[in-house]
């Protein structure tokens, strides 16, 4: 059960980032920047769900959890299983890892373009 609410505050907080990103794209000052806020802020918040309904069904389906492992799977082989949570996990360290870059750069990006104008 505690997995569970891992996953939720976890996801919770992805989609508070992507908001962030969606509502910045609304208010953008440069138009290329708000065009990659706006598909990156959907293309994580889609991806990272789908990574996080897989952990989702694991952990309901296998014993263990998502941090150390899944094993004595019924649905998925623990091959699999662990296959998918590794696939998951890099997914959300590489969400983090462009979120900071999105972060910094498109703030940087953001105010040339305001001092420009």
């Amino acid at each position: 059960m505690s997995a569970l609410v891992g996953i939720t505050l976890t996801l919770a907080t992805i989609y508070l980032c992507c908001a962030v990103a969606l509502a910045w794209s609304a208010h953008s000052a440069a138009p290329r920047l708000a065009r990659i806020l706006r598909s990156s802020g959907m293309f994580w918040a889609i991806w990272l769900t789908l990574c996080f309904a897989m952990l989702n069904v694991l952990t309901v389906q296998c014993a263990g959890n998502w941090l150390y492992g899944f094993a004595d799977c019924t649905v998925f082989s623990d091959r699999l299983a662990g296959r998918l949570t590794g696939i998951s996990l890099l997914s959300f360290a590489a969400g983090i890892a462009y979120g900071v870059i999105l972060l910094v750069g498109g703030g940087i990006w953001e105010l040339v373009v305001r001092a420009r104008n």
